[in-house]
This record gives structure tokens, sequence and C-alpha cells, in this order.
């Protein structure tokens, strides 16, 4: 089961865009994605400075009941996308966390559905297309973000 957490902007923080992030459990594994940066001295190592639940609920003031569940994603797949990008791909963003989280949530979903997100790929000419579109148009904020959810869960869920 993959889930998607939204927290929608806080009225006390002006300026503030929210944030979201991906829990995912399966039989082949678990993991949570979250693409806020921490800092490294809290006993973590460089391969895992990125958020966990925790981080996220006491930076957020508390967990979000914006909460999306789905089946039937490639769950491992987006756990191979996370392995690939965690740790000093995500500390890059430190700076633009808030903004690339929907961005990165967007198409780790999509890379569950079978679209192709990957920049390398062994996938027919039409795939690559498609996605290349898709990835040219993911979410870069909350509202876009859970209407994708809402028309993957109510339209194209199978």
């Amino acid at each position: 089961m993959v889930i998607l957490r939204i927290w929608l902007p806080s009225r006390k923080t002006p300026g503030s865009k929210g944030f979201s992030s991906i829990d995912v459990d399966s039989p082949s594994g678990s993991t949570y994605m979250s693409v806020r940066p921490v800092d490294p001295g809290e006993d973590r190592l460089l391969k895992t400075l990125t958020a966990t639940l925790a981080d996220d609920i006491e930076a957020e003031g508390g967990d979000t009941p914006h909460l999306w569940r789905f089946r039937n994603l490639d769950e491992a797949r987006m756990m191979r996308i996370w392995d690939q990008f965690k740790g000093l791909g995500a500390a890059k963003w430190k700076n633009d966390a808030t903004e690339n989280c929907f961005h990165f949530c967007d198409m780790v979903l999509a890379a569950g559905q079978g679209v192709d997100v990957e920049a390398f790929s062994g996938a027919s000419l039409t795939n690559r297309a498609k996605g290349a579109v898709y990835l040219a148009t993911l979410a870069f904020s909350h509202s876009t973000l859970a209407a994708r959810a809402e028309d993957y869960l109510k339209v194209r869920h199978c």
C-alpha cells in the first residue's frame, strides 16, 4: 500500500506552501519518501539525509488528515527510484524542498502507475514520449497533487 500525505499551507506561517510525502509499505519492503532535508549532526549517515515521518510531523506542527491510499501500484519501482534519489540528491534541494516535494511525489506516483519517468529507459518511443509529456506537467502545488491523486483513485484506478 502507498500513502500520500499532503500538509496544506499553514496560515500561521506567511509564505508557507505546504508539504507532501509518500509512505510505501509492501511485501518487498517499506520506506518513507520525504525530500525535507535534515541536519547531518543527528547521528545520521550522509546517505540518509532525508526526513522521517516524525521529522515531517514535527516540522509541520502535526500529522495531516489529508491522506490518499493507493493499491495496485508498482511499489518496487517506486522504491528503486527513491533509492537512486535519496540522501545526497535530496540534500541538493535544501532551499527548494517545499516546492520540489509536490513535483517529486507526483513523479514517484506516476512511476508506480507505469509512466516512464526515467531519463535513460528501454521503453518504446511512444511510452517515452508519453512520459516526457507527463514529466513536463508535474505538480508544483498541494492542490494540483491532490487533484492528480483524486483523479487516479476515482477515474484511472483499475
